[in-house]
């Protein structure tokens, strides 16, 4: 975990995600990738404290590289400014899609967790 989380740090984004989709046991780590499976069905039974981590770490890692890819790397004026309209829409959705993904994993999985 250590690794990933400099990772994301240094925005390597992508090798944080190779280096934590193996820890995933349900998951792959790239919902967008076909030989992906389906998340765990059953936390309770499942899930761990190290597999939670890695799981929201992973959605860190695909948030941030749509971050890097779109603010960064295509940075305007209306980047910033929100509601983002114009120059500042994502034009590489993947990093975005994928890290709403796997949030929406999260979400159903922990209904309850703020």
């Amino acid at each position: 975990l250590a690794v990933a989380n400099q990772a994301i740090l240094l925005g390597l984004n992508e090798l944080a995600v190779d280096v934590l989709a193996p820890l995933c046991r349900g998951s792959c780590g790239r919902p967008e990738r076909p030989d992906c499976a389906a998340p765990m069905a059953d936390p309770a039974t499942d899930d761990s404290p190290a597999e939670y981590m890695v799981r929201r770490l992973i959605a860190l890692a695909e948030f941030r590289r749509g971050e890097l890819s779109n603010c960064v790397a295509r940075h305007t004026g209306e980047s910033c400014i929100l509601p983002l309209q114009g120059g500042g829409l994502h034009v590489n959705r993947a990093g975005a899609a994928a890290a709403l993904e796997w949030y929406e994993r999260e979400l159903e999985l922990y209904p309850n967790d703020q």
